[in-house]
């Protein structure tokens, strides 16, 4: 899920507050891009109320920040496997 400034435009007139099958709706009858109602689908939620944009951004870009995090702490987990095969290889 990721969300960018012209996307979250489609959603300023949404029935705020509003839940995630309103936003859904809302979306699909205004012609919003696929992206933007893929996006609301993809947040997990429990019948929660949604009163701006923001909260929905906030939850998408938590979800990057992990995302970003993992893939971080792989890489530097696949260097670490490199280098541990490397000075075995040397020695």
């Amino acid at each position: 899920m990721y969300w960018t400034l012209e996307l979250a435009r489609y959603l300023e007139d949404a029935p705020w507050p509003a839940a995630k099958d309103e936003l859904i709706d809302f979306a699909m009858r205004t012609g919003s891009p696929l992206e933007v109602v893929e996006n609301l689908q993809a947040i997990e939620d429990e019948g929660e109320i949604y009163d701006t944009i923001e909260e929905i951004w906030v939850i998408g870009r938590e979800l990057e920040w992990i995302v970003v995090d993992l893939l971080r702490h792989l890489k530097t987990e696949l260097l670490l496997e490199h280098l541990i095969l490397l000075h075995d290889l040397r020695t």
